[in-house]
């Protein structure tokens, strides 16, 4: 996710927060897919059609996102891989979703704070504080800001019915600037 947040350095506060709901949306996207490929990997079937070599990709179809018992029939139940494009567009988040109402609605929901932008031995420097203050810092773009770690939007009250009807159910993502992981 971190990567998917390369231009938010120098932004406008409304357009890093657009890019962090668009974010939050693919990394939704990706954990369900990673949860698709897991069940793949897992599943004990008599099918016989051959796999793609060691080290290759097997193509996928591009297309506008299906609903979720369409997702489930043609791409879980299949194991095809697909790429949906406008998953977000219609989504409340969209609208709704700035700095003002994360500095609003995160008054009281604490979160952690990544310090840098690596870990090394499983550790990082983190601190402790609220949403609020965290939005309040990036969006007076701050010095030394950090990125919040493994954000689970189902603490922030009303947030979770503003991104695609439960798709992202426990999707943890982390928001930042350049250089994040």
């Amino acid at each position: 996710l971190g990567s998917a947040l390369v231009a938010f350095w120098g932004l406008s506060p409304q357009r890093k927060c657009m890019l962090a709901a668009t974010a939050a949306a693919s990394a939704a996207m990706c954990a369900l897919l990673s949860l698709c490929q897991r069940r793949r990997r897992v599943r004990r079937s008599s099918e016989t059609h051959s796999k793609p070599a060691a080290g290759t990709v097997e193509a996928g179809e591009r297309r506008r996102w299906c609903g979720r018992a369409a997702f489930d029939e043609l791409y879980v139940k299949a194991s095809r891989p697909v790429c949906f494009t406008d998953v977000v567009r219609n989504w409340p988040a969209m609208e709704r979703w700035n700095l003002d109402f994360f500095a609003k609605v995160g008054e009281k929901v604490e979160v952690m704070v990544a310090m840098c932008n690596e870990e090394k031995n499983g550790s990082t420097r983190k601190r402790h504080t609220t949403l609020s203050k965290f939005v309040r810092a990036l969006a007076n773009n701050q010095e030394g800001v950090g990125y919040l770690k493994q954000v689970d939007i189902r603490r922030v009250k009303g947030l979770e019915k503003d991104v695609g009807g439960g798709i992202h159910r426990s999707v943890f993502g982390s928001w930042g600037v350049f250089g994040t992981r």
